[in-house]
């Protein structure tokens, strides 16, 4: 059976982008170099990793989410927080957080139906809304995760700014060594029912 590996996402603008820009130069200038960052182009808001999806299931997820999402209208989320997965003292994920957003949930509720529709398991953890920026190395000393660690306790960055949300997108991820290539597979606008 033809698979690929994907996901749901939300791209970004470039003033977003510019913006991380900034602050990944910060925790670089501040920080022992132990973190691999997310290239630009890959920047996203992901809403769902699907792992391998059948081919033949594109068009009814498709289908199905495009009448889940054509009530909801645009909408901007804020973009606000620095963070880190699983917990402060063991960084292993840098990212930034999004505001709560009830049209954003709304999005997810809509992919989870589509995609749980077609026999694909539900997400066992609750929403949490990111944009990755990194990831720590492997294989980082205990004494350069501490120096990051408390770097990253004393670096507030408050509100980042606004994003307007007009449409979603399933992609194709392709894991090279160089890093993952994303390709998009479909857009759905929210407000419209696609054809």
């Amino acid at each position: 059976m033809d698979t690929i590996r994907s996901f749901f996402a939300i791209d970004l603008s470039l003033d977003l982008i510019n913006e991380f820009k900034m602050i990944i130069h910060e925790i670089d200038n501040n920080s022992p170099p132990i973190i691999k960052w997310v290239d630009r182009k890959n920047q996203h808001l992901t809403l769902k990793f699907i792992g391998n999806l059948k081919s033949v299931d594109i068009e009814p997820i498709r289908d199905l989410l495009n009448k889940e999402i054509a009530n909801i209208s645009k909408f901007s989320i804020t973009i606000a927080r620095l963070g880190v997965f699983p917990s402060t003292s063991r960084p292993r994920v840098i990212w930034i957080g999004i505001e709560e957003s009830l049209d954003l949930l709304k999005v997810y509720l809509g992919i989870e139906y589509a995609i749980t529709a077609m026999g694909y398991p539900k997400e066992k953890r609750h929403f949490s809304p990111h944009i990755t920026l990194g990831r720590v190395r492997r294989y980082s000393k205990p004494y350069e995760i501490n120096n990051l660690k408390t770097f990253l306790r004393n670096f507030n960055i408050g509100k980042i700014g606004e994003l307007e949300i007009e449409e979603i997108n399933l992609y194709k991820s392709i894991l090279k060594p160089t890093g993952p290539i994303y390709s998009k597979v479909f857009s759905l606008m929210l407000g419209q029912l696609s054809t």
